[in-house]
């Protein structure tokens, strides 16, 4: 499921794995979370690697050796390169990515660091759960994170897409609105909201109540998940969906998590761009599962 206006690409969907971070990776957290993502990174989905908080691409022919991207992660972290990013130059819903981002300023106000690597939205999901299990026990100052589809845009045709992304979030329930700049400073206080996967760093999670979900694999919400710090790693249902309204699929374990997350929510968030701005739709959006939801 893709929109373009012409030849150009403006939004898709792919498979997200987001996490929020307090504070800045170390250099040796970002070796680890880079090593967990290439272990599972196709050979010719790995070919470009920027670092920098402003830089270029440097172009690969296939997976560069472990020394290159050692060289860029001993750097990661001293002035000027905060940001690390790997990805195959698809310009499309079909690429790989990953980035670490340490910057903690979205238009001076304090915000999260955070990681995110998408996929493809015919990857196999296990890819995503083995990554969010793994990055869990990798970052000790996790915040919160979430992870299954999630719409992808055009920086360049954001209005367009984030019109596109608003139709589509009518209908499916499943699918993440994501635009990191408005939710970056949010989830300091709070949980964006729940997905396929939902994690949750050890400040969230000590303050809610005792857990009323098993140990998967269960048939519904289970804990799929754990870290040293306390983390736990929440999983909706055996398989991500995107929750066609149109259908007959059950958005009940996704309410049912939503509610027990409740008091751990973000209080405040931007609006997105497109319609979501124009009707003021993004709270609303944020709480499409509560059980008096107006969306």
């Amino acid at each position: 499921m893709q929109y373009r206006i012409g030849d150009e690409w403006v939004c898709g969907i792919a498979l997200d794995l987001t996490l929020y971070l307090d504070g800045r990776p170390t250099q040796d957290v970002a070796r680890r979370a880079l090593d967990a993502y290439l272990a599972v990174c196709p050979r010719d989905r790995a070919c470009q690697v920027m670092l920098g908080d402003v830089g270029l691409w440097d172009e690969y022919e296939g997976k560069p050796a472990p020394e290159v991207f050692e060289n860029y992660v001993s750097r990661f972290g001293t002035p000027g390169h905060w940001v690390l990013k790997v990805w195959d130059g698809r310009e499309d819903e079909c690429s790989w990515s990953f980035t670490l981002h340490g910057l903690r300023r979205v238009d001076d106000r304090s915000a999260a660091s955070f990681c995110e690597i998408l996929l493809p939205p015919d990857a196999a999901p296990e890819i995503l759960h083995g990554l969010a299990r793994s990055l869990i026990e990798v970052f000790p100052n996790l915040l919160s994170g979430h992870g299954g589809f999630a719409a992808t845009f055009n920086p360049w045709h954001k209005e367009e897409a984030f019109d596109q992304i608003f139709a589509w979030s009518k209908r499916y329930w499943g699918l993440d609105v994501q635009d990191l700049n408005r939710t970056l400073p949010e989830v300091l206080g709070g949980l964006k909201g729940t997905n396929w996967l939902t994690l949750i760093g050890p400040k969230w999670w000590n303050r809610l109540e005792p857990t009323p979900l098993p140990e998967c694999p269960a048939p519904g919400p289970c804990i799929a998940g754990r870290s040293p710090s306390g983390a736990r790693l929440v999983m909706t249902a055996p398989e991500p969906s995107l929750l066609d309204r149109h259908g007959s699929e059950s958005a009940a374990p996704y309410a049912a998590v939503e509610a027990w997350i409740s008091k751990v929510r973000v209080p405040l968030h931007d609006e997105f761009a497109g319609l979501f701005e124009a009707r003021a739709a993004t709270w609303q959006w944020l709480h499409r599962f509560d059980a008096d939801s107006a969306w």
